[in-house]
């Protein structure tokens, strides 16, 4: 009975203690590629570029890492820190560099269920 409490004590701190990854998960809907460039400020200034090619009716995964979670917070801080959002497709090129607007753009992939993955859908 005691080795049964104290297994069953291990896996609570160890499950409980663990913090999993956020994920930013970008599905495509079109019947053709897009090109997603999400352009961020670094710390030390300067920018850096997330660019996803994402396959007609595909999808990317991307680990954003450990502490990450879509709440307002994070979401507040993420369009803070994104400069502008590109879409590209073969006919069309969509760029957002209003500070709302990507606040907007992010926001639309929140789920309740879920706050470490953010689904953007581009139709």
């Amino acid at each position: 009975m005691q080795a049964l409490l104290y297994v069953s004590f291990l896996i609570c701190c160890l499950f409980s203690s663990c913090d999993i990854p956020g994920y930013l998960i970008v599905e495509n809907e079109q019947e053709n590629d897009i090109n997603l460039g999400i352009y961020y400020l670094l710390p030390e200034g300067g920018t850096d570029t997330l660019n996803l090619a994402i396959p007609a009716k595909g999808r990317k995964v991307v680990n954003m890492g450990f502490g990450t979670k879509w709440d307002m917070r994070g979401v507040k801080f993420f369009s803070e820190i994104s400069d502008k959002i590109v879409i590209e497709t073969l006919s069309d090129t969509i760029v957002i560099s209003d500070q709302l607007e990507i606040k907007r753009f992010i926001e639309g992939g929140r789920t309740n269920f879920s706050r470490r993955k953010l689904f953007l859908e581009l139709h």
